[in-house]
């Protein structure tokens, strides 16, 4: 089995406080191959830096490699750029995307 080298991340560019947010991830090897089951663990950091408990979490991939989710956002979240974090945890290889929260 080959190992993680590379998180490909799709998440909307902006969102509006309240809305649900989705975001899919997929974790591929080296030669570009789909990594089969991994843990995906996922953050989504405020921009004055700040990480809650409720926008974290794991996830188990399909037998591709493949995570989809979604979670709800608050009317109260602070507005600006949000940072989407996604590590393959049995790699520690990981991806990023910015979400404006409008």
């Amino acid at each position: 089995k080959e190992k993680v080298t590379k998180v490909a991340l799709t998440a909307p560019q902006k969102v509006k406080a309240g809305t649900p947010v989705k975001f899919s991830a997929k974790a591929l090897t080296v030669s570009g191959r789909s990594a089969g089951k991994v843990v995906c663990h996922w953050e989504f950091t405020s921009p004055s830096g700040k990480k809650y408990d409720r926008y974290t979490g794991n996830i188990l991939s399909d037998g591709k490699g493949e995570v989809q989710h979604t979670f709800q956002s608050a009317f109260n979240d602070e507005k600006g750029k949000w940072l989407l974090t996604v590590t393959c945890v049995n790699s520690g290889t990981k991806a990023a995307a910015s979400i404006t929260v409008e």
